[in-house]
């Protein structure tokens, strides 16, 4: 087979991206010919860790822009659009039998039903509000989740045809293990990159709690150290004098080091579908400490192969914890361990992941749909959108929306919805006012927690407004994830649902 690989993320190394690029590696292993794009920033770079990467797996380091998406509501539509030339020539060069992508890459599969080639892309979380719209159709047939649970949320939510394939990973060769500073002392690690959903800052809260009684836990957190939920991690470290506790490592390449000299891995997340750090515990035979969400629970069990955080707090972590210990003092542990390692042999290991991915290839070959090349219907649509409204889409920002924007506008025409708040009267809440010109809506005022008065010539209201339950639809014009997800739980108490009666301005497939 010839398989084009397309990746996502130019500014980072995240799971998703390592899940296709060690796929790809694989099926170059079994004699496949492969070549894989990374995915360049809209200055035409990435990040110099992929130079390492393709260098240690023998890979051609070829790359391209092309916007990706991870939720429906976040397509480029326009870019994609505008990409479709350079993935033309690049398919015609190669002339793959089967294209693979992660994420949302839009213009992946415009030319893929051009060109008579079957397209399959990775995809992980989603909120299953983002099927409520009625999307003009520009995903693939074919879909890959690594667990069942977002498999089956996928093929539900688009009619997709999903298959889960586990993460793969190769079994670490054993190096000396390295000094431990002090025997006593219990060394955690957390690998994940520092946002809200992956829940740091409780297991931060547990780290200030336990070490009131105790003096011997010490955690490594390892992930991309950056934005404002990092900065609010660390500040709680320095604020409760956990430094001799707690490490921050940033982004490392020698994840296997930690994990060698490390007796538990904590994974607190709130959203995953089957986060690969797990895999990698395993392999190297470190216990899990895990809240068993999305597709974990699928192969992984408690107190049989990990320890189950029963309620995400920093109490649920410390309970955990605490049987974890049981388990070290009593003897149990090591088949705990025994049973994980065979969990990445059976289901993780490179040859049987493989096996899973080449048979799914085999049945796309042998399945492959009828295609309908609908590229100049799509971009005559949004560019007559685009003409229509030319002076209502100031920003670049909104430009990148027009997708949405369209089906937005259909939604509301159908539902018969007249008005709107727009929520937070800043940055975005002046590019909404766009948005409200572009979907006919009369602007009742804005809501803000922290600002007073007037915005842009209408009234800022408390949360308190009797607007909220008056209003046909809310514009969630918020920046910072945590403050929208704040804003979200606070609407959804009151029986709103997203795409519905309220919906973001920036969306995320993370928010809970």
């Amino acid at each position: 087979m010839r398989i084009l690989y397309f990746l996502a993320h130019p500014n980072g190394i995240g799971g998703a991206m390592k899940v296709l690029l060690t796929q790809a590696y694989i099926m170059k292993q079994k004699g496949h010919q492969v070549k894989v794009y990374i995915q360049d920033n809209e200055e035409g770079e990435h990040i110099k860790e992929y130079s390492n990467l393709f260098r240690k797996m023998n890979l051609e380091e070829v790359s391209l822009y092309y916007p990706i998406a991870t939720c429906i509501e976040e397509i480029n539509i326009l870019d994609s659009i505008e990409c479709i030339s350079a993935f033309e020539r690049i398919i015609d060069e190669f002339f793959p039998d089967i294209i693979h992508s992660v994420q949302l890459n839009i213009t992946a599969e415009l030319v893929a039903r051009k060109r008579h080639i079957p397209h399959l892309m990775n995809i992980y979380p989603l909120r299953k509000e983002m099927f409520y719209m009625n999307w003009m159709d520009v995903f693939p047939t074919y879909q890959s989740s690594d667990s069942d649970f977002f498999c089956n949320q996928w093929r539900k939510g688009l009619g997709v045809i999903s298959r889960c394939i586990r993460i793969a990973y190769d079994t670490p060769t054993k190096k000396k293990s390295p000094e431990r500073k002090n025997e006593n002392i219990i060394e955690l690690v957390c690998i994940a990159c520092f946002a809200a959903y992956k829940n740091q800052y409780e297991i931060l809260k547990f780290v200030k709690n336990y070490t009131k009684c105790h003096k011997s836990i010490h955690i490594s957190f390892l992930g991309d150290f950056s934005g404002d939920y990092a900065k609010k991690c660390e500040q709680y470290v320095l604020d409760n004098d956990l430094e001799r506790y707690v490490s921050f490592e940033g982004t490392v390449t020698d994840v296997e080091y930690y994990l060698d000299k490390a007796d538990c891995l904590i994974h607190a997340s709130k959203v995953e579908s089957y986060p690969g750090v797990l895999v990698e515990a395993m392999a190297n035979k470190v216990p899990i400490i895990v809240n068993p969400v999305g597709g974990i629970s699928e192969l992984l069990r408690d107190e049989e192969n990990s320890f189950w955080i029963k309620e995400c707090s920093s109490n649920g972590i410390e309970e955990s914890f605490e049987r974890f210990l049981s388990f070290r003092m009593n003897g149990k542990l090591q088949q705990v361990i025994e049973n994980a390692y065979k969990t990445y042999i059976d289901f993780h290991s490179y040859e049987s992941v493989g096996k899973q991915l080449e048979e799914y290839y085999l049945y796309i070959l042998d399945n492959d749909p009828e295609y309908t090349d609908n590229i100049q219907v799509i971009k005559s649509t949004m560019e007559e959108f685009c003409e229509k409204y030319e002076k209502h889409i100031c920003s670049e920002f909104t430009r990148k929306r027009v997708y949405f924007l369209y089906h937005l506008k259909d939604s509301i025409k159908r539902n018969n919805k007249k008005n709107c708040l727009i929520w937070g009267a800043g940055k975005f809440g002046k590019i909404a006012l766009e948005w409200c010109e572009i979907l006919d809506l009369e602007v009742l005022g804005f809501v803000d927690t922290i600002k007073k008065g007037a915005y842009e010539g209408y009234n800022i209201y408390n949360k308190d407004t009797e607007y909220i339950d008056m209003v046909d639809i809310i514009i969630i014009a918020i920046g910072d994830f945590e403050s929208r997800q704040e804003v979200m739980h606070y609407l959804e108490k009151k029986g709103k649902s997203q795409n519905r009666d309220y919906v973001l301005m920036l969306n995320d497939s993370c928010l809970r």
